[in-house]
């Protein structure tokens, strides 16, 4: 999971509605070559039982 300075995609940033598993509205985005300079924080997520995870719930 990669947290980015948006202030030069943000035009390229979509909101997805929330939804009723997930009721907070959720940015989607495909950038290609992004600059690593833009890049704050990666966080590794891991897939386990139908859920997303990170940190201690991996």
């Amino acid at each position: 999971m990669l947290e980015i300075d948006d202030a030069l995609f943000n035009d390229r940033i979509e909101w997805l509605p929330p939804s009723d598993e997930q009721p907070w509205l959720q940015p989607r985005a495909h950038i290609d070559n992004l600059p690593q300079a833009t890049i704050i924080t990666a966080t590794p997520i891991s897939y386990r039982d139908g859920l997303f995870g990170w940190g201690e719930n991996r």
